[in-house]
């Protein structure tokens, strides 16, 4: 039969969406703020002709 502590089938699948959108908006948070960081980055190399070469550039 079914056990009145578990759970429904609904509430697990909505708790197993938000799990997985907490995870993309992390990921989102991230990705943009590398992004914003590389471009402050770029505008200051340019702004004071400072270069750092890494790798094989």
């Amino acid at each position: 039969m079914n056990n009145p502590d578990e759970p429904s089938t609904k509430r697990k699948r909505r708790a197993g969406v938000t799990v997985v959108a907490i995870v993309v908006a992390i990921v989102a948070v991230i990705f943009v703020g590398y992004n914003i960081s590389h471009v402050k980055e770029k505008a200051a190399e340019e702004q004071s002709d400072r270069r750092d070469y890494t790798g094989l550039n």
